[in-house]
């Protein structure tokens, strides 16, 4: 709806709805390239999986996913905040008043996501081949195996300095 809203239908944006992990996984892998200039984003699963996949990652450069995505990718800068209470589309507002939504979001600079969309068109080997190597380390550093040793290892420590609390078995 949002793309039709701003007048952005183009027979090659594809919209898939729920996909299965598999179908997923091939079109994150068949993509060109994985667009992800949001304005608000946590730590961005979406963005870790594409980049998992090799496969040409933009992104802002804010937020939780700089966890993962800083010094890879081809990053958007961000300009500055603002207030949530700034944001003016009605249709996409979901009937809440300015004063019910708190916070800020990141505006990004929507001139350098042009260049390096336009970057990424220009350079594609080139970024292709540096994916493919940036897919290794986020194997390497953030797989479901090295998450939980890090969770498993901060539990632990966490008992060590207090053993009251670890369980009896």
């Amino acid at each position: 709806n949002r793309l039709e809203h701003y007048s952005l239908t183009d027979p090659r944006i594809k919209v898939v709805h729920f996909p299965s992990r598999e179908d997923y996984i091939k079109i994150l892998k068949s993509c060109n390239v994985f667009l992800s200039c949001a304005r608000s984003e946590g730590w961005n699963l979406p963005l870790i999986e594409a980049m998992a996949c090799g496969t040409p990652s933009i992104y802002s450069n804010c937020s939780g996913q700089l966890e993962f995505a800083e010094g890879k990718g081809i990053p958007v800068n961000v300009i500055g905040e603002k207030p949530t209470t700034a944001f003016t589309d009605e249709k996409y507002r979901m009937a809440v008043t300015t004063s019910e939504i708190p916070g800020n979001y990141y505006e990004p600079d929507f001139n350098h996501l042009s260049q390096q969309m336009r970057f990424s068109y220009e350079f594609y080997n080139q970024i292709k081949e540096k994916s493919l190597k940036e897919a290794k380390e986020i194997h390497d550093n953030f797989s479901w195996e090295k998450v939980g040793q890090i969770g498993y290892d901060t539990i632990m420590e966490f008992y060590k300095t207090h053993p009251y609390t670890a369980p009896k078995n």
